[in-house]
């Protein structure tokens, strides 16, 4: 038994999709020899990249930069691990390549949270409120408990705010 899939892809994680086969059968009761010919346009990927040490984007972007045929490819970039705030800017360029060059792209950097150690960026927010829940939820994050992920996932929304501000 031998199946195809569908000509083109069409949803992310679809295996043997894209494809026909040829088959063919010399004599009745042969064994039958299968090709399997490619006949979808679009590439479906899904990178994953753990962030685990500065200038870890870095080589994700030259990854992205690397791959062939981006206008024919349709791209799930999951992002995982630590944020260093001197990355900011490197975050903000992997999300303008893949919306630029990629047919599709979606970033998913839920996964990423901002290193505990690294709160240079909160002195940069203006005074005030801002600079204050900064420092306390800087605070949370490094002394663990119970909040300290809840802490990272907030502090790490205020760190993109304060990044789309001062664009």
């Amino acid at each position: 038994m031998a199946y195809s899939g569908t000509p083109e892809t069409s949803r992310f994680g679809e295996r043997d999709s894209g494809h026909t086969l040829i088959v063919e059968i010399e004599n009745p009761g042969d064994t039958a020899k299968i090709q399997q010919v490619r006949t979808g346009r679009f590439q479906w990927r899904i990178l994953e990249s753990d962030i685990e040490v500065s200038g870890d984007l870095l080589k994700v972007r030259k990854e992205l930069e690397g791959f062939s045929a981006p206008e024919d490819t349709l791209l799930d970039l999951r992002l995982k691990g630590i944020l260093f705030s001197d990355e900011k800017d490197e975050l903000f360029h992997l999300e303008d390549i893949i919306g630029s060059r990629f047919l599709y792209a979606r970033m998913d950097s839920s996964g990423l949270i901002l290193s505990p150690e690294d709160s240079a960026w909160i002195e940069s927010l203006p005074g005030g409120i801002l600079q204050e829940a900064g420092s306390r939820l800087q605070q949370m994050v490094s002394s663990g408990g119970k909040d300290a992920q809840i802490a990272a996932k907030a502090l790490l929304e205020l760190y993109a705010a304060a990044g789309e501000s001062s664009q």
